[in-house]
């Protein structure tokens, strides 16, 4: 049976047959065994830890392998700026995916402005290969999301670019900031892990009545899809 349509699986076994290669191929290029990459089509196996070697393998962007958001393939958002005499600099720069963001700190307050309008303003999110090295991050294994509310506040602020990296998933760590898939949208939490195993997503903002926190079992987690860790914001 195949794994379903939207999936991580689905898009391993969509890319690996556009290229060309078997599972046994692949799964000699990513260090695993062709039964979990069969495992992992079918939908059978979680190999999240892998998802940055899996994706360099097919030749695709870590966040849309992961997420199915934002480009494909990393090719399509490098370039080169040119300049008023007609020369290119010798900087490459990249465009960052931004993800749909209405929500994200919890939804906007009245009296603020619309998200989607602050998306409009801000335009194409480019970025040149020093803020990379800088942040320390990959070029494509970068997004970013809006901040849309105050439930993060005052470390992120409504409206703030807030930037992630998609290969800090592999285990989540007290304290660190991390952007979550909902059936909502991304969501921006922050971290804890207690004694007992359980994981508390909460938000900075003080007022528990407007931003409680979510607390999961050790189990359920497991199961919360993260799409990547809090790098660098900019307000």
């Amino acid at each position: 049976m195949a794994a379903p349509a939207d999936s991580v699986g689905a898009r391993v076994s969509a890319r690996r047959t556009e290229l060309g290669i078997s599972q046994k191929e692949l799964a000699r290029r990513v260090g695993l065994t062709q039964p979990t990459i069969s495992a992992l089509e079918k939908g059978k196996s979680n190999t999240s830890g892998s998802i940055a070697s899996l994706a360099k393998a097919l030749g695709v962007v870590p966040l849309w392998l992961e997420t199915g958001l934002g480009d494909k393939e990393p090719g399509a958002r490098e370039y080169r700026r040119v300049l008023d005499d007609g020369t290119q600099t010798s900087v490459i720069e990249f465009e960052v995916t931004v993800l749909a963001s209405d929500g994200s700190c919890g939804g906007g307050a009245p009296g603020q402005t619309v998200i989607a309008d602050v998306r409009t303003k801000v335009g194409p999110v480019i970025r040149d290969q020093r803020f990379f090295e800088r942040i320390g991050a990959s070029p494509e294994h970068v997004f970013a999301i809006l901040g849309d509310g105050d439930g993060m506040a005052r470390f992120i602020e409504h409206g703030d670019m807030v930037f992630f990296s998609s290969a800090g998933c592999d285990r989540l760590v007290t304290g660190q900031i991390y952007a979550f898939e909902t059936i909502d949208g991304p969501r921006i939490k922050r971290v804890h892990r207690r004694a007992d195993g359980h994981v508390i997503l909460s938000n900075d903002n003080p007022d528990k009545n407007r931003y409680p926190d979510e607390i999961y079992s050790q189990a359920d987690a497991e199961a919360l899809h993260c799409l990547g860790v809090f790098l660098y914001r900019e307000g």
